[in-house]
């Protein structure tokens, strides 16, 4: 009988979660209180997905984290950014990195990763439910969960395992399932914010842009570079979202007015823009100071710039003053805006709270609280700065998760393999074939063949971490199509064979589930380029 698992909450986290749950073999249902399911990667990164970010390294990759970069890290090194673009590869989406980083898909459509999930999660097998609210739960004395739902009908459902991804806790009252079984939740703020800022003169520039740019808080003792964008509400960017993530307790804490100073030509300084004003005066001096912009700022911005510095439209550059020259210097360098709250649109999706880390065991995602309660994704205190930061938490979380609900059939023992080979490929080898057989001895033996199952922990289960880096899948990306398939079958007198000719990868982690009493045959054998090396194990009774 399959494990009955139940994941409340249809986004990135839940889906992944359920996706890999599914595929080793649990009966996975996912609960959705709205009637459409993965709503924030369908408008996130402004309708385009940013699916992670290009930053390979999981030790520098979760230092983009304000809370939650020491729990992530071990997530991080079992399935990192490059196991995201392989595992999307794999289920037919390529992705490309911009100049930042920022990874989205070639189609630039977030309805491309949303129908590789609904896709990946169909073939899995998920069940999936709209319009369910979850409306409380409870342990039972048997160690299951019941699930009361929302509605006229009041129906109770219940699982062997419960898995939380509900998102992030705008308000405290989202993260109740969680509390009502003994967590804490650490009291959810905005993060990701912009800021509004009343200046006219800054808001009839809506639209323009600087690659970068450096804003500061002074009470908060926050200060942020990268670019910058003046919307009609006042600024944004992701100077200003970083800055928000940063400092999203700081900035609560000041009710979001504040001081905001800004440094447009952040890679100048005062001196040196001096000097360029002496060569404008004598190369330009007949001029408007108003028709020759620094570089790299725009016509209109600078415009604004030399206006709000208390400088004549018609002031040329020869009749330009010391006194003007340093006013100009100061707008430049250290404008100050008044900002009077923060935005209330649909790019504050990301909040700073959740569930208290320390409360959730990080090497399986299970409450340290009450047994059997799982979490992924925003509900925890986890949150990035903007980039891709945050889904790459979430699918991390959610895979990892899923992966640990192995095949369990309550009458069938279960038989877990690591091939090893004799020797790895030298440089240079470029191909090598490799098979697996299994012949039942007596009888038929029903069999679930999984290839590439549960690889990562496998390290957490007592193997040396030098040795099973070796694995495929553990140092390229779980990648390859063969590895994500599970074969369910009947053995008799026939065999179940498994081959593939991969140029950089060696051992086939199996994971086997035997009816009890019967007796199998399993063989291995590696052939590379110069010799074979053959390996065989038997198995008796289980």
């Amino acid at each position: 009988m399959a494990l009955n698992i139940i994941v409340v909450g249809g986004g990135a986290a839940g889906f992944f979660a359920a996706i890999a749950a599914a595929e080793q073999g649990a009966d996975v249902t996912i609960l959705e209180k709205t009637s459409r399911v993965l709503e924030k990667v369908r408008i996130s990164g402004g309708g385009r997905c940013n699916v992670t970010h290009a930053c390979f390294e999981p030790r520098d990759f979760a230092t983009r984290y304000p809370r939650g970069e020491r729990a992530l890290l071990s997530p991080f090194q079992k399935f990192s950014a490059r196991d995201t673009v392989a595992w999307f590869e794999v289920h037919g989406v390529k992705l490309k990195t911009e100049r930042d980083g920022r990874m989205f898909p070639t189609t630039d459509s977030s309805e491309t990763i949303v129908h590789c999930l609904m896709d990946a999660a169909e073939k899995a097998g998920v069940n999936i439910r709209l319009n369910c609210a979850v409306e409380s739960v409870s342990k039972l004395a048997d160690g299951m969960f019941e699930l009361s739902l929302a509605g006229m009908a009041s129906e109770k459902i219940a699982c062997d395992k419960l898995l939380l991804a509900t998102g992030g806790c705008r308000a405290a009252a989202a993260g109740q399932l969680a509390t009502s079984l003994g967590h804490t939740l650490v009291a959810p703020v905005p993060s990701l914010f912009t800021f509004q800022i009343e200046a006219p003169w800054l808001r009839s520039l809506a639209g323009v842009s600087l690659e970068s740019a450096e804003v500061a808080v002074p009470a908060a003792k926050l200060r942020e570079r990268g670019p910058l964008l003046v919307t009609h509400w006042g600024l944004s960017g992701p100077a200003v979202l970083k800055m928000s993530a940063w400092g999203a307790r700081a900035l609560h804490t000041l009710d979001y007015k504040f001081q905001l100073l800004v440094n447009w030509l952040p890679e100048s300084n005062p001196e040196k823009i001096i000097v360029e004003f002496q060569k404008r005066r004598e190369a330009a001096g007949a001029k408007l100071l108003v028709n020759v912009p620094l570089f790299p700022l725009t016509a209109r911005l600078w415009e604004q710039l030399v206006l709000a510095a208390g400088i004549a439209r018609e002031t040329r550059w020869a009749a330009i003053t010391r006194a003007q020259m340093h006013a100009l210097v100061q707008q430049l360098t250290r404008t100050e805006f008044a900002v009077t709250g923060k935005s209330l649109n649909k790019d504050e999706f990301v909040t700073c709270g959740g569930v208290k880390l320390s409360e959730v065991n990080f090497k399986t995602l299970e409450s340290k609280i009450c047994p059997g309660l799982f979490f992924a994704g925003e509900l925890l205190d986890i949150d990035g700065i903007t980039g891709g930061f945050n889904f790459q938490a979430a699918w991390t979380t959610g895979l990892l998760r899923g992966r640990r609900w192995r095949l369990q059939f309550s009458d069938e023992p279960i038989l877990y393999l690591l091939p090893r080979p004799r020797r790895f490929p030298q440089e240079g080898e470029a191909g090598f074939h490799r098979g697996v057989e299994l012949k039942a001895a007596d009888g038929n033996a029903p069999v679930h063949f999984a290839p590439a199952m549960a690889l990562h922990q496998r390290v957490e289960d007592g193997f040396q971490r030098d040795s099973v880096q070796r694995i495929a899948g553990m140092r390229h990306g779980l990648g390859h199509d063969v590895q994500q398939r599970r074969v369910d079958g009947v053995l008799g007198n026939g065999k179940v064979v498994c081959e593939s000719a991969l140029n950089d990868e060696i051992n086939l982690p199996v994971a086997l589930s035997f009816a009890p009493g019967c007796r199998i045959m399993l063989s291995w054998t590696w052939t590379f380029p110069v010799s074979p090396r053959p390996s065989n194990r038997r198995c008796s009774t289980f």
